[in-house]
């Protein structure tokens, strides 16, 4: 199927910026094999040329993001995290991707379109502790300074230096999954035990069980005097 003008132009300007050549209407144009007054019907300034090949680079992200979320509830900051951890530690960027930065001129609104893109999933909920807190943003900003190293080619991983610290990053992630998992209905108590998080609630539920139980009272050895029976005086007997 043949690509409309649109499509051939940001690829165009999406090769430039990997092979780090000037990105201009004019250059553009060049590259895309049409005039400047050609490219300018689709886009009149720069500034839209340069906010459609953000959402063009985003867009091809969140489509892969999307398919590691296909079997989990992407309501949960915990599966979308990890998904986008695993993305951007994946290695799949170059130069283009740091598009938002490649005019100084236009980087403060080039950044916020691509803060609009991506603002939904790294969001957090409302109400969380401090710790779940900052294992959720310390698991994302490994993987942004992972993205950031792969993107820019300054100082990069190795694969090695790269699964251990996605395999950190996923560490910090694990704890709460296995959380939610017990807390749905039908979760083993044999497993929360393993995972030492019911040993303290269950020893209070059994306290509590027995607070709430009726008392018996223990036998007495008190004489029954009970109207109608005779109670014998043990000092009588022996006289």
């Amino acid at each position: 199927m043949r690509q409309s003008s649109r499509e051939v132009i940001l690829d165009a300007a999406l090769a430039l910026m990997r092979r780090q050549e000037p990105v201009s209407l004019d250059t553009v144009a060049h590259a895309a094999g049409l005039t400047k007054p050609g490219l300018m019907y689709h886009f009149k300034t720069k500034e839209a040329l340069m906010l459609a090949v953000v959402d063009r680079l985003a867009d091809d992200q969140k489509r892969q993001l999307e398919k590691l979320l296909a079997d989990v509830d992407p309501a949960s900051p915990w599966p979308r995290m990890t998904a986008y951890v695993r993305w951007m530690m994946s290695g799949q960027v170059d130069e283009a991707d740091l598009a938002m930065m490649a005019d100084p001129r236009l980087r403060d609104v080039l950044t916020r379109r691509w803060e609009k893109h991506f603002e939904p999933w790294v969001a957090l909920p409302e109400g969380l502790d401090p710790q779940t807190r900052a294992r959720l943003e310390g698991a994302r900003f490994m993987a942004d300074g992972v993205w950031f190293a792969d993107a820019s080619g300054a100082l990069p991983l190795d694969d090695a230096g790269r699964s251990g610290v996605q395999a950190l990053a996923e560490q910090l992630l694990a704890p709460q999954a296995r959380h939610e998992q017990h807390e749905q209905p039908g979760a083993s108590g044999q497993q929360e035990q393993a995972d030492g998080t019911s040993g303290v609630d269950d020893a209070a539920e059994v306290r509590a069980c027995d607070d709430d139980a009726p008392h018996h009272a223990a036998p007495s050895h008190e004489p029954d005097t009970k109207p109608g029976k005779k109670v014998k005086n043990v000092k009588e007997e022996k006289a």
